[in-house]
C-alpha cells in the first residue's frame, strides 16, 4: 500500500463531472505535480484530499488511514493557497505561529519551531515584518512555512506561483523543491504551467476533463505521451497530419514525400490519416546534399525567430507548418525566409489517429 492512496474518486457539480474516477498512487516523500488546463479537475481533487470537498464516491487513504469523511482540522495536512492567505495584522512569526497556537502546542515549542521554519524559507531577518511589508515572493515563503510549521503527513500547495513573476517563480519553485526534499515530506503540487511540472516533480499526474489521462516521471511525459491531448499539452509540438501508405512497413506520405514511422496505431489500413506529434528540438535542419536518416523531408522557410542560444524556424511543408529549434552556430547562418529548407527526423515518433479525410 503507498502512503497516500487516491482510489477511484468522482465529484460531481450539476451534469459537470469535476473529477471522473481518479486513482492516484502516492509514495511517502514524493513530490507529485497535478498538471492539467484551468477547469480539468485538479484543483477539485486537491480539495478533496485536503477535506475541503467530500467525494461522491471514491476514498482518500493515508498511511492506511480512510480520511475519505474525515473533517479537514483532523486530517493533518498542509495547504499552501495561491492566494496566500496570510494574515494582515500578523507579522511572519505570528503568522507562521497561528496553527501551532489553534493546536494549543506550548510556547516553548512554538518559538524554536517558528524559527527554524523562517530559517528553512530564508526570512530569518524578517520575522517582524507584516504581509504588506513582504514582497510576494517572500510571503509565499511565510505561507509555505505557516503550512510545514505543525508537521503535516502531506503537503498541498495550490498554483502558488501563478502570481509572481516569471524569474521569482524560477527561483521559488527551486527553493519549495529543496525544502520539500529537506524535510522529506509527500506533497501534491496543482499547476497549469507544465514547466513547473516538469521541473520539480518526481511524477506529473496530467489532468484533462476530470480523468487522469497519463501519470507517469517527466521524462515519460514528455517523450512518451500517452495520447493527442498530452503530446499537444506538454510542451511545445508539432502535429503533421500524414496518410498511411502502407501499415506493414509503417510507410506514409506528406505532399507528395515518404517517412516512416516505427510504430502507428493500432488497426490503421492504407489511406488512413493519421497524426505525427514532433517536438521542435528533435528535427535537425540538414544540408540537402547530406546523407540521409530515419526521415527527411523538404519545405520552404516561412518565418525565423531569434530565440538567444537558438533559433525557431517555421517552414511549410505542402499546407502544414512546422516550427524547428536551431541551435545557434557562427558556422552555419540562419535559414533565409523563401528560401528551401531541408529537415530530418527519427522514425520513432508518436504517431496518432487522425481525422479522417
Amino acid at each position: 500500500m503507498a502512503f497516500l492512496d487516491i482510489k477511484d474518486v468522482h465529484r460531481q457539480f450539476g451534469n459537470q463531472k469535476a473529477v471522473d474516477g481518479v486513482t492516484i498512487f502516492v509514495e511517502r516523500g514524493e513530490f507529485i505535480s497535478l498538471l492539467g488546463p484551468s477547469g480539468s479537475g485538479k484543483t477539485t481533487l486537491l480539495r478533496i484530499i485536503a477535506g475541503f470537498e467530500y467525494p461522491d464516491s471514491g476514498s482518500i487513504v493515508v498511511d492506511g488511514e480512510d480520511l475519505t469523511r474525515t473533517p479537514p482540522q483532523r486530517r493533518n495536512m498542509g495547504m499552501v493557497f495561491q492566494s496566500y492567505a496570510l494574515f494582515p495584522n500578523m507579522t511572519a512569526a505570528d503568522n507562521v505561529a497561528f496553527g501551532l497556537r489553534t493546536r494549543h502546542v506550548p510556547s516553548a515549542q512554538i518559538v524554536p519551531r517558528v524559527a527554524e521554519l523562517l530559517t528553512l524559507v530564508g526570512l530569518s531577518e524578517k520575522t517582524g515584518r507584516y504581509p504588506h511589508q513582504l514582497s510576494g515572493g517572500e510571503q509565499q515563503r511565510v505561507a509555505l512555512a505557516r503550512a510545514l510549521a505543525p508537521n503535516p503527513r502531506v503537503l498541498l500547495l495550490d498554483e502558488p506561483l501563478s502570481a509572481l513573476d516569471a524569474k521569482i517563480r524560477v527561483t521559488l519553485r527551486a527553493e519549495i523543491r529543496r525544502i520539500q526534499r529537506t524535510l522529506g515530506i509527500t506533497t501534491l503540487y496543482v499547476t497549469h504551467d507544465q514547466e513547473e511540472a516538469l521541473a520539480m516533480s518526481d511524477r506529473v499526474v496530467v489532468f484533462n476533463q476530470g480523468r487522469a489521462v497519463q501519470i507517469g516521471h517527466p521524462e515519460d511525459i514528455y517523450d512518451r505521451p500517452a495520447n493527442a491531448f498530452v503530446s499537444s499539452f506538454v510542451g511545445s509540438t508539432n502535429r503533421l497530419h500524414v496518410q498511411v501508405i502502407d501499415a506493414a512497413s509503417g510507410t506514409c506520405a506528406i505532399a507528395g514525400q515518404t517517412l516512416h514511422v516505427d510504430e502507428l496505431p493500432a488497426g490503421v489500413a492504407e489511406g488512413t490519416l493519421v497524426d505525427l506529434w514532433l517536438r521542435p528540438e528533435r528535427i535537425h535542419v540538414v544540408d540537402p546534399d547530406a546523407p540521409a536518416g530515419s526521415n527527411r523531408l523538404q519545405g520552404i522557410v516561412e518565418d525565423t525567430m531569434f530565440l538567444g542560444a537558438s533559433s525557431g524556424v517555421r517552414l511549410s511543408i505542402g499546407d502544414q507548418s512546422v516550427m524547428v529549434d536551431v541551435p545557434r552556430d557562427s558556422n552555419r547562418p540562419t535559414p533565409v525566409i523563401g528560401g528551401a529548407i531541408s529537415i530530418d527526423f527519427s522514425s520513432a515518433v508518436t504517431a496518432t489517429m487522425g481525422d479522417p479525410l
